[in-house]
């Protein structure tokens, strides 16, 4: 949590508490429909959608402190690299779970601090 609540911070001194409200809402609504993206994306064999959605949701998740998730997404990202599909529809599970539990810090992190 104090990972998350340093990136907050920072994304504060940035833009101030309404663009830390602003990224946070973007995860919430944008995270869920990234890894639906990349499951989609990976089932069909659309390589390069699926590295796209692993991507972008790992640079999100990194700004926000959320590194458990970013590194997860980094894993899909290079396994998809890789050509192995059935690899990174293994870790969207993981994905899918750690969002979960993100989507639960980072609201706490932000309704205390902000």
């Amino acid at each position: 949590m104090k990972v998350i609540q340093r990136a907050l911070i920072d994304l504060q001194e940035i833009g101030g508490d309404a663009f830390v409200g602003e990224c946070i809402e973007l995860f919430l609504s944008s995270a869920p429909t990234k890894l639906t993206d990349a499951k989609d994306a990976a089932e069909k064999g659309d390589v390069k959608t699926a590295i796209r959605a692993a991507h972008t949701l790992k640079s999100t998740a990194a700004q926000l402190g959320l590194e458990k998730l970013s590194a997860l997404c980094s894993e899909m990202e290079m396994l998809g690299n890789a050509g192995d599909m059935a690899g990174l529809l293994r870790l969207l599970a993981d994905a899918e779970n750690e969002l979960v539990w993100a989507e639960r810090a980072i609201s706490r992190v932000f309704a205390v601090n902000f």
